[in-house]
């Protein structure tokens, strides 16, 4: 009875690490290399929608027909005080000085997330339960940031490759653990072409648990990158 529900519990937390490996939207060599270099594609500007005009100290008003379609119909009172609503009018179409493009939210949460990353990123790599074997996945995904290490932006750069662990077992097991992972890691690379002597390995066990995680968290299952600075 126990072994089945061992035995259920790894297929559980298996499927579990493999889903949420899937969520994981694949990152780029010019994610690595905005992270680690500080060098990032330009985004563009979103387009103005129609409301952004009035940002700019205007108002679109869309014509209908005839030659003075669109004209806004001044009343007799309005049109007794036509001086001041001309000059209103040139104050309202000046352009504002100080206005700018909005940008949307997705380009600010995108920016923050850059700078939150840059010399530390979490590779987001799965291995096969209880060893240092990396997934199918992983290797893809460790391939990328293979890729961005032999780029001019990052070819003269130094690594650390950080293994951590849950605290799922003992201490002495989950550092030896780690440290597998670690240097598993570090040998895909340097089998892609890195120079190994770039890429130190290192084990922390369970001692690193992410931030507002208890060490038991399956979130701190992770292997990170973090740029040694000269």
């Amino acid at each position: 009875m126990r072994a089945a529900a061992t035995s259920t519990f790894c297929m559980a937390l298996m499927l579990s690490t493999a889903s949420q490996a899937a969520e994981q939207p694949t990152r780029t060599v010019d994610d690595y290399i905005c992270a680690f270099a500080g060098k990032c594609a330009t985004q563009k500007e979103p387009e103005e929608s129609i409301e952004a005009p009035e940002t700019r100290g205007f108002r679109l008003i869309r014509p209908t027909s005839g030659p003075k379609a669109g004209r806004p119909q001044a009343s007799a009172g309005a049109r007794a005080g036509s001086a001041g609503t001309a000059v209103a009018a040139r104050q309202e179409s000046r352009p504002a000085a100080q206005s700018r493009p909005r940008r949307t939210a997705s380009t600010a949460i995108a920016n923050r997330a850059i700078r939150a990353a840059t010399n530390r990123v979490d590779l987001r790599l799965t291995f096969e339960l209880a060893s240092a074997t990396l997934t199918p996945r992983a290797r893809e995904d460790a391939r990328i940031f293979g890729e961005s290490l032999l780029h001019p932006e990052l070819a003269g750069k130094r690594f650390l490759i950080e293994g951590h662990t849950d605290s799922i077992g003992g201490r002495a097991y989950n550092l030896e653990l780690s440290q597998r992972r670690a240097a598993a890691v570090a040998d895909y690379l340097a089998s892609l072409g890195v120079d190994r002597s770039r890429l130190t390995p290192r084990g922390f066990g369970f001692d690193r648990p992410l931030p507002g995680r208890s060490a038991q968290s399956a979130e701190n299952r992770r292997v990170e990158a973090v740029l040694v600075k000269n």
